[in-house]
């Protein structure tokens, strides 16, 4: 049966905020949201599988206006080798959507930005945990009362 990780629950959060920019006679004003999420499942004995999502409304920073963007990975982590290795796929922006795209005006100036840079990508990764040395065991200290009170 499949199950949600313990230690790493569901995570989302979302925001929303208005922002209002008076640059000489130019007036910009614009209410955005987003939202990001993030969720682990683990398949007991099997595997761990972990995605993010992240979406951007359009929004504007001064002058420009920012396009909407959309960023999505997924993981899937396997325990081998008495639970010291682990193996993990990772897959990142499986849509490949995720770009930079602006477009700034000001006065008679318009520029319009685009920017798509390679985050799409399928990775494989492998860790093994050492352990060298003693292991350190809890010792129950038990004090007799005759102690305590040579002490006060």
């Amino acid at each position: 049966p499949a199950t949600r990780a313990q230690p790493r629950p569901t995570h989302t959060a979302p925001n929303a905020y208005h922002a209002y920019n008076d640059l000489d006679s130019q007036k910009i004003s614009m209410t955005s949201w987003n939202v990001k999420s993030s969720n682990t499942i683990s398949i007991k004995k099997i595997l761990d599988i972990d995605v993010y999502l992240e979406y951007t409304a359009p929004y504007t920073t001064a002058n420009t206006r920012m396009a909407s963007n959309f960023y999505s990975e997924i993981g899937f982590t396997r325990r081998i080798l008495n639970n010291k290795g682990r193996l993990r796929l990772t897959l990142a922006d499986l849509p490949n959507v995720y770009r930079e795209k602006e477009l700034t005006t000001y006065g008679k100036t318009t520029i319009n930005f685009y920017q798509k840079r390679p985050t799409r990508f399928v990775a494989l990764s492998f860790n093994y945990n050492f352990k060298i040395g003693k292991e350190f065991k809890k010792k129950q200290i038990e004090s007799s009362n005759s102690e305590e009170k040579s002490r006060m």
